[in-house]
């Protein structure tokens, strides 16, 4: 069936130039032209009323919605028009009959074998989509051109495939197909080589290498931890790692929520018991598991020792809160109002006092499990307003904040991979702060979407100041320590589309970083924590409530305000007796007490200036 395609450009062929006699000239001169020139305006009729008269690919305007599932259905139905107007078809509603009968009345799998060969993109010859010349192996079968208006679609196909068939194309049709298989690998090749190069030279232009990264590749290469494979989580030790799925068979489903749920709560019950129990070295609670990459190699007592040597050297690194105060203050602050700085304060000194100095890695484990709940909530708003049919302007930013999350769980797993999640406090204290900063998030959204990115900013901006401040104090430390596994598939992958995609501050596909040490990857998690920083701010219109960060805070201060005054007015009323005075027949309560019309109208001055 595969082997008929390649009959399709004779009578394609056929079909355009009978099609192209039974027009006239100003037909030809308001069609849309060839594929590689200019297309005719969108008002031309033509767009409408008739297939495209020079192109080998009709309108997308006259496709049949019913065969609109693939390219390849499009095409198919496109060669059916060219053939119903050779055979004297006249108007699309009878060209869309016969489809929609060929449609219902053909298998899909005959559709897709007899349109796989006859676009012009899958042409051996590369030919740009003109109508080919009818060639002399061609004549024969373009004979049959003019029997196509009385035979029914069923025989046309049937009369096809057998025909096909029994001239034992079959191997040459695949021969072409491993062909172009190996041009299309060739070309791959080359153009990753091409995109490597290209930003290995960008990376060579902003951070010139110097005598000291060379000496610290020799160091590392030095290091007996340079060839060690191990992961410390506690998460990861229960669910697994999705870069260890077999890519031959589909990952699964989970199990249903009460099951999942039941079974994990056992395991966090025994930690929590553990945890209040004072107990810091069981599962589950600092427990001293160590996860081996199953490879089928033998795991050797001197390489257990050291796994444990690595985990030990973890322990040892530090992070100076101040260092990191210090940093945000010698940069240039990120505008933002006083409602939004008031709980990004509160955050940032709250981590401060949970997680100490000698904590970093727990504390990045945390930051990234709450830094995913803005981008999913970002999306959650968007689909909502998009069903709404509130706002669909900015649906592009679906893409770029998916590839966002994605990239802040990335982050998450490789701490998580450093053991940054084996605590029950820890994890009991991330996973409820992000639910709650998802449910806040959303009703930030609401209030104001800018305030929302605003406040992103913000945290973003302080990420980039504490992953640099720790890349550099425990810069000699780092450089010796292997990066994980995750790192090295998220930054090394062959398929690098979501990464690239939320690097909008820089050219596409101009940052390739290469991940050897735990050092290379700290740096490379600054640096998208700086991209995602230009993302938020660009999310952030110039039309927007942010143009004029004192505007908000003087509409904050005013609604503050005036919430206090009908607070005190209240009170006021209350204390004196006014609310139950009478004047001249006039209850003064209606007008002064807490339901009262002045209250009212202290109640509505700030939903008119947030309005």
């Amino acid at each position: 069936a595969a082997s008929c395609a390649r009959r399709l450009p004779s009578l394609f062929s056929r079909g355009c130039a009978l099609q192209s006699d039974t027009m006239s000239a100003s037909s030809l001169a308001a069609a849309p032209t060839c594929r590689g020139t200019a297309a005719s305006s969108s008002s031309s009729p033509w767009r409408r009323s008739h297939p495209s008269t020079s192109s080998c690919r009709a309108p997308q305007s006259t496709r049949h919605p019913g065969l609109q599932s693939s390219p390849i259905h499009a095409r198919q139905q496109q060669r059916w028009q060219r053939q119903q107007v050779a055979a004297g078809g006249s108007g699309i509603g009878q060209l869309l009959g016969r489809h929609r009968r060929f449609g219902v009345t053909l298998p899909k799998r005959k559709l897709v074998a007899r349109a796989s060969y006859d676009h012009p993109d899958d042409r051996a010859d590369g030919s740009d989509g003109e109508c080919p010349a009818p060639s002399s192996s061609s004549s024969s079968f373009s004979s049959s051109v003019s029997s196509v208006s009385s035979a029914t679609d069923e025989e046309i196909y049937e009369g096809f495939a057998s025909s096909s068939l029994s001239n034992g194309n079959l191997e040459t049709l695949n021969a072409e197909i491993d062909a172009l298989a190996a041009a299309r690998d060739a070309a791959a090749a080359a153009a990753s080589a091409a995109q490597a190069a290209y930003a290995r030279a960008i990376a060579a232009r902003d951070e010139p290498p110097t005598a000291s990264s060379d000496e610290a590749a020799i160091l590392y290469n030095a290091s007996p931890y340079v060839n060690v494979e191990c992961e410390y989580g506690y998460i990861q030790s229960n669910v697994g790692l999705y870069i260890d799925i077999s890519k031959a068979r589909p990952p699964g489903v989970p199990k249903n929520v009460l099951a999942i749920s039941i079974e994990n709560f056992q395991r966090e019950l025994a930690a929590m018991g553990a945890a209040m129990r004072g107990e810091d070295n069981q599962e589950g609670n600092g427990g001293s598991d160590i996860l081996v990459p199953e490879d089928g190699s033998e795991v050797t007592d001197e390489a257990v020792e050291l796994m444990s040597e690595l985990r030990d050297r973890l322990v040892e690194l530090e992070l100076s809160n101040d260092a990191i105060w210090d940093r945000e203050r010698a940069r240039p602050e990120v505008p933002a109002p006083w409602i939004i700085k008031v709980p990004y304060f509160v955050l940032c000194y709250f981590l401060d006092a949970m997680y100490p100095e000698n904590r970093p890695i727990q504390r990045f484990w945390f930051l990234e499990t709450v830094a995913r709940m803005p981008y999913f909530s970002y999306n959650t708003m968007l689909t909502l307003y998009e069903l709404l049919g509130w706002w669909r302007r900015s649906s592009e930013l679906r893409r770029v904040h998916f590839a966002e999350e994605w990239n802040e769980y990335h982050h998450l797993l490789i701490h998580e991979s450093l053991g940054g999640d084996r605590m029950w406090r820890d994890r009991f204290l991330a996973q409820h702060s992000a639910l709650l900063y998802y449910v806040v998030l959303l009703g930030l959204w609401l209030v104001s979407p800018a305030l929302a990115y605003n406040f992103s900013e913000l945290i973003e901006a302080h990420a980039v100041d504490t992953y640099a401040q720790f890349a550099e104090q425990n810069k000699a430390a780092l450089r010796l320590l292997p990066a994980p596994r995750i790192a090295k598939a998220y930054y090394e992958s062959e398929d690098l589309y979501l990464f690239d995609e939320f690097q909008t501050a820089r050219p596409r596909s101009s940052r390739r970083p290469e991940i050897r040490t735990l050092y290379d990857t700290f740096l490379a998690i600054r640096d998208d924590e700086g991209e995602h920083v230009a993302t938020m701010k660009e999310c952030q219109m110039e039309d927007s409530m942010m143009a004029d960060v004192n505007r908000v805070n003087v509409g904050t201060a005013a609604v503050v305000f005036f919430v206090g005054a009908n607070l005190w007015l209240q009170r006021l009323a209350g204390s004196a007796g006014l609310d139950t005075l009478e004047m001249d027949g006039m209850d003064a309560g209606e007008i002064l007490g807490e339901d009262g019309l002045i209250a009212m109208f202290f109640r509505l001055i700030p939903f008119l200036l947030i309005l």
